[in-house]
């Protein structure tokens, strides 16, 4: 990754991760309908709001800060990789227990869990 690449990576990330929790947010019932799945009961809206609202937003500030030049700018974009990673993971496992992921997502959201990763590692090897 070339070290604009690095620097642009990071609020690129930042902003898909806010666009999700606002997404989530604001369009609860609706945001899995790509997925083939439904939140049409109190208990489902809720885990949607959770892990594809609060997260994110949460993650999205964590990006902000670590913007902000802050001394913890390489533990906080490793905490960011693992996590991603670790929603990476989670695919991969799905896949090898039911033998694919079915309805895959789009191409921009497989890119935002390598996306941190990729920072940290470019960042690692710049310093």
């Amino acid at each position: 990754m070339t070290a604009v690449a690095a620097i642009l990576a990071a609020p690129i990330a930042g902003l898909f991760y806010l666009a999700l929790g606002i997404a989530a947010m604001t369009h609860t019932a609706t945001l899995l309908a790509g997925f083939g799945l439904r939140a049409d009961n109190r208990d489902a809206r809720n885990e949607v709001r959770t892990v594809y609202g609060g997260f994110p937003l949460a993650t999205a500030a964590i990006v902000g800060i670590s913007l902000s030049g802050t001394e913890y700018v390489a533990g906080l974009m490793l905490a960011i990789a693992i996590a991603t990673l670790g929603m990476a993971a989670g695919r991969i496992a799905s896949a090898l227990v039911d033998g694919g992921i079915g309805n895959p997502p789009r191409r921009e959201h497989r890119r935002l869990h390598c996306t941190p990763a990729r920072i940290y590692l470019a960042k690692g090897r710049s310093q």
